[in-house]
């Protein structure tokens, strides 16, 4: 695995969210408004939803465990004991299951959602990052560190069918919504590897600019939003034909990106400027900063589009953003 090149970054694959109420009176499209901020355990990174929304979950990189937050309530209701550095998450297509990758034990464990409950383990190769379900169901892809692989693992049974071997230090991974490809995030290479399903091969691999980390689909244009963590941007694929368009200055340190269910907005974290960059994804510039406490890094929105949830690493707090 090569040296990744950014300071800050050295030690990222071993460490890796009071309440104020404001206004409801927003005058723009998009949830903009901080709205609560809720302790949680001890470096909180990723963050997902439920499938209806009712439930946010929060991997805590140092607490080993994740926190289960009630929407409703905007409050935590349970704390579940995972495994060692709870990183990257991942909701089953039928919402029934919440997955996360514990990098310090080289595993991924199945929470149940209707009792947040974990009932299975799943085994990977070296310091697994992130996870994604396919849209069948059926198979279950991992990005680890330091092997610099990709573990396709059936989920029915646990086997391991394949490790394909990416790019260095790999991060984050998504799925087209067909399932027909996943998409890797290299971090230490510069590029993104993309990998056909039918087969488990890479088809193609993408040269991008410092750092890729983040990445968010955004089907009306049929790109692919990749955050920069050593060029300050976000770069923009397009997919049809795996290149690169253009990029998008954001703040310091980007590390994770989404998109409103509308396609209109897309959130990019900020780690280490403390803040949020609101992209208009009609003019691909950024139209607003949010500001949250130390260290942004995971960031979900609401099936609805209503709320934003973002994970501060250094505060162990979650920050709501809404209308």
């Amino acid at each position: 695995m090569k040296i990744i090149y950014c300071l800050y970054l050295l030690l990222l694959p071993y460490v890796f969210i009071g309440c104020t109420t404001v206004s409801n009176n927003q005058t723009y499209g998009y949830p903009d408004r901080l709205i609560k901020t809720i302790n949680v355990g001890s470096g909180p990174v990723y963050t997902m939803t439920s499938k209806d929304g009712n439930y946010i979950y929060v991997s805590n990189n140092f607490s080993k465990s994740v926190s289960v937050i009630k929407q409703s309530d905007t409050a935590v209701v349970k704390t579940i004991p995972v495994g060692n550095n709870p990183n990257g998450l991942a909701i089953s297509p039928d919402g029934k299951y919440m997955y996360v990758a514990n990098y310090g034990d080289d595993n991924v464990y199945a929470i149940r959602t209707s009792d947040n409950t974990v009932v299975d383990t799943f085994y990977t190769n070296d310091i697994p990052h992130s996870v994604v379900i396919l849209p069948n169901n059926k198979y279950m892809y991992v990005t680890n560190m330091e092997s610099d692989n990709v573990s396709v693992i059936k989920i029915s049974d646990g086997s391991l069918l394949k490790t394909i071997p990416v790019g260095d230090s790999p991060r984050e991974i998504i799925t087209l919504p067909s399932g027909e490809y996943v998409y890797v995030s290299n971090l230490g290479s510069n590029t993104i590897s993309v990998i056909k399903t039918s087969d488990n091969t890479v088809s193609s691999t993408i040269q991008i600019r410092s750092g890729p980390h983040g990445l968010s689909y955004f089907s009306n244009g049929n790109v692919l939003y990749v955050t920069g963590e050593c060029s300050n941007d976000v770069s923009v694929i397009n997919i049809s034909d795996n290149t690169l368009l253009f990029t998008i200055p954001v703040g310091k340190d980007p590390k994770c990106a989404v998109s409103l269910p509308d396609n209109k907005y897309l959130y990019v974290t900020n780690r280490n400027g403390n803040s949020i960059s609101v992209i208009d994804l009609s003019s691909n510039a950024v139209v607003k900063t949010l500001y949250t406490p130390k260290g942004p890094h995971g960031i979900t929105c609401s099936p609805d589009g209503k709320y934003i949830y973002v994970t501060n690493y250094y505060d162990n707090s979650v920050s709501i953003f809404g209308y």
